[in-house]
């Protein structure tokens, strides 16, 4: 019995290196796959074509471009729809007309977004020629596609 137990050691301590051994390299390549992966994931994060603006800023972009001629005011700073009253010249107080300003707000696979800002008559969605088109940069560069031919409501904001 007494030869038995420097074997069963023999044994135990040959094992144990064994696995230390198999270990040390599943170690190494598992912590390599991970690295590898977070820095997969990192590269992937930072490429700038996933990055995309909120509609709430690509809205408030068009917004500040001077070519809708102060009619800002009447649409939100929100995709959708909102009754807005519309100033016209003439002698004080002016006429007004009601209608629908719409906020529409459309992306495209490069980031960048289109902005469509439309005043139509009361709860209808008619695109009767006073609409705004924006091409709103994913760098936020404003750049006007359409103008309304006759914007003549609301040029007095």
């Amino acid at each position: 019995m007494g030869a038995a137990r420097p074997f069963r050691q023999a044994v135990k301590c040959g094992a144990a290196r064994i696995a230390t051994a198999v270990s040390k390299p599943v170690l190494t390549i598992a912590l390599a796959l991970v690295v590898l992966t977070v820095v997969l994931f990192a590269v992937g994060a930072s490429g700038a074509r996933y990055y995309r603006p909120s509609p709430r800023e690509v809205i408030t972009t068009a917004l500040k471009s001077p070519r809708l001629q102060g009619a800002a005011v009447y649409f939100r700073g929100t995709p959708g729809q909102q009754r807005c009253r519309l100033h016209g010249g003439g002698p004080p107080p002016g006429s007004v007309a009601i209608g629908t300003c719409w906020t529409d707000v459309w992306f495209h696979s490069d980031g960048s977004a289109t902005v469509r800002l439309m005043i139509s008559p009361p709860y209808t969605r008619i695109d009767d020629g006073e609409t705004w088109v924006f091409h709103v940069s994913r760098s936020l560069r404003v750049k006007l596609v359409k103008q309304p031919a006759n914007f003549g409501i609301g040029a007095e904001a």
